[in-house]
């Protein structure tokens, strides 16, 4: 092999390896939340591993400083036990008083307060009242913060529309409905 064959050998890997990051961070970008106002990019980066199987799932909630984005200031392990194949999405934020993003999964949700660098125990409406029609009753649509961040709304579907009180991000109360 001559020197122009190894030389073009090593250009191409090269060229893999950057186009390869290239994707790997647009990937990471498309589950990205950023807010200027306190100066953190927070991401969402979900874990394969061998929990995948047993209906462990986990994702990684990352914070970094907007500033340096290569800079990691925290992380956080969003943990689910559930049969559903739960992956996380940034669904709303709120960039007031309070600062905090809602992340959503199949069935749970998250609040992490971005102040006081925490996240919440999963949530989840309660669904007791009625039985689910099959396997996709009781999942999480449509999550909106309404009320200058105080109220989160969402539908389960096959199961009506739930609210929840956020005057406490952290402890989320659901509002319960009048029959």
């Amino acid at each position: 092999m001559n020197s122009a064959s190894i030389m073009s050998k090593i250009i191409l890997s090269f060229l893999f390896l950057i186009s390869s990051s290239v994707v790997a961070q647009k990937l990471a970008d498309q589950n990205s939340i950023e807010l200027k106002s306190v100066h953190r990019l927070i991401r969402l980066i979900p874990i394969h591993d061998k929990g995948f199987a047993t209906g462990n799932r986990q994702s990684k909630l990352k914070i970094y400083s907007d500033e340096d984005p290569s800079k990691l200031l925290n992380e956080h392990t969003l943990r689910v036990k559930s049969s559903y194949n739960d992956f996380f999405d940034f669904k709303d934020k709120f960039d007031g008083e309070k600062k905090f993003v809602v992340i959503q999964g199949s069935v749970v949700f998250f609040i992490y307060d971005i102040l006081a660098d925490h996240l919440s125990q999963q949530c989840r409406p309660d669904l007791s009242h009625k039985d689910g029609i099959d396997a996709q009753s009781g999942q999480l649509m449509d999550l909106k913060l309404s009320q200058n961040g105080k109220i989160l709304t969402m539908e389960a579907r096959d199961f009506g529309n739930f609210s929840f009180n956020l005057d406490d991000p952290l402890h989320p109360k659901e509002i319960k409905r009048i029959k």
